[in-house]
């Protein structure tokens, strides 16, 4: 199964809901070329309000949620390879997710920036 990884609420295009769209995007046009892909956005607001509840800034609570979410998810053997949007640099979130996929060996791609229609999402 492949994860997607990709700002939400910090870096990227500095909107949480153009991120959130082209997340999505990258979701279905995987999963449009046959990959199995684990699609955290069922799981989206009920994070957010979680972390809110334990940390009161933006950087804080994406960390909350990657340590307590992401890593064990990654750590679990289930998800088998990272696929990166080009705009992660940012990202605190997004940091941690490829961290930890170096330390357990995981195959990290990339989508270039093309990938994106010409067109805003």
């Amino acid at each position: 199964m492949v994860l997607p990884v990709g700002p939400l609420s910090t870096g990227g295009t500095g909107s949480y809901i153009k991120n959130v769209t082209r997340l999505r995007f990258v979701v279905t046009r995987l999963r449009t070329v046959g990959k199995f892909v684990f699609d955290s956005s069922i799981f989206d607001e009920s994070l957010r309000d979680l972390a809110r509840r334990e940390v009161d800034t933006v950087r804080a609570q994406s960390e909350y949620v990657m340590r307590n979410f992401y890593v064990p998810l990654l750590r679990s053997g289930r998800i088998r390879s990272l696929v990166c949007l080009p705009d992660i640099d940012g990202s605190v979130g997004a940091q941690i997710a490829c961290d930890t996929a170096r330390a357990l060996e995981l195959p990290i791609g990339q989508l270039s920036k093309d990938f994106f229609p010409k067109r805003p999402l």
